[in-house]
């Protein structure tokens, strides 16, 4: 009897190392898009066997817009959290993210940009070295120290609006978000016919696997880079408000994968799906299991 435990307990021993082998695996966090929740360089667990991705899933994928290498799985990695999934409307004012005409709550960790303004009473880089922060990826001083603009989550800000070696210097602090006026880049789908900045964005519907597509213009715009890349056609052709495939004039397009749109935590230092556009299920290689 004490063999038949013995060799059961080995049994699951094996079982679980190869379960573990074949669906988690480590990735490494190349930029600063996650940082507040991931922090460059740092490492996590993923799961690479996965049902789904869901909104609000840390996910890790290969980088669409990679020019570079046609194969997929040659791709440059990325991760970002999902935060509109296939079949849903997510719209971005005064940088604040609406799905499906729902607000959304940020993860507390979120990063968002704040300008901080001193009486003229210069802050030192020492002394915010010491509170942790990083000159250049954290934050910018004006050149006479009495104005800075940082990248921190709310509960960070407050941490320094309390901090009893400044809070008395501190005059104003505003969380900085760029008005729809402000082209500060040229972003997803860098067309005159949609003014979007990552502070002002859409609303964009996420096509879905057998999402039907009316053939217009507008939409050929948003989303015939997408039929182009992603869909498997061997011949595309848009012209203004025509698409041809294999030759053949379509007037409604059946969406063939699910996609997904991206955003770093990192928010105004994130280049994410606002930037390069939606993520194809077939460049998704998993999603958060655990840090490590």
């Amino acid at each position: 009897m004490k063999r038949f435990f013995l060799y059961a307990i080995i049994g699951l021993v094996v079982l679980s190392v190869g379960f573990a082998a074949l669906t988690l695996r480590q990735f490494v966090i190349p930029t600063t898009s996650m940082k507040g929740t991931l922090p460059v360089n740092s490492r996590i667990i993923g799961y690479v066997f996965f049902p789904t991705i869901d909104r609000g899933d840390i996910t890790v994928f290969r980088w669409p817009a990679d020019s570079s290498h046609s194969s997929i799985d040659a791709k440059t990695m990325f991760i970002s959290r999902c935060v509109a999934a296939p079949g849903e409307q997510i719209k971005i004012t005064n940088g604040e993210v609406t799905v499906n005409g729902r607000r959304q709550t940020s993860p507390e960790q979120v990063r968002h940009e704040y300008q901080i303004l001193f009486n003229g009473t210069p802050i030192t880089d020492v002394f915010l070295a010491a509170q942790g922060f990083r000159k250049r990826e954290d934050y910018t001083l004006s050149p006479d120290k009495k104005t800075m603009r940082i990248f921190a989550s709310p509960a960070a800000v407050e941490k320094l609006k309390q901090n009893e070696k400044i809070k008395n210097y501190i005059t104003e602090v505003k969380k900085i978000t760029y008005s729809p006026e402000n082209k500060i880049f040229k972003g997803y789908p860098n067309h005159p016919a949609f003014p979007w900045n990552v502070d002002h964005f859409g609303p964009l519907q996420i096509p879905k696997k057998g999402m039907q597509l009316p053939v217009t213009a507008k939409n050929l715009i948003l989303y015939g880079d997408l039929i182009k890349k992603h869909e498997g056609h061997a011949s595309v052709q848009i012209n203004d408000d025509e698409l041809r495939i294999a030759g053949q004039v379509i007037k409604t397009y059946t969406f063939t994968q699910n996609y997904y749109f991206m955003m770093g935590d990192n928010r105004h230092q994130a280049r994410d799906s606002r930037y390069w556009g939606l993520v194809p299920r077939d460049h998704i290689v998993g999603k958060l299991f655990m840090k490590l």
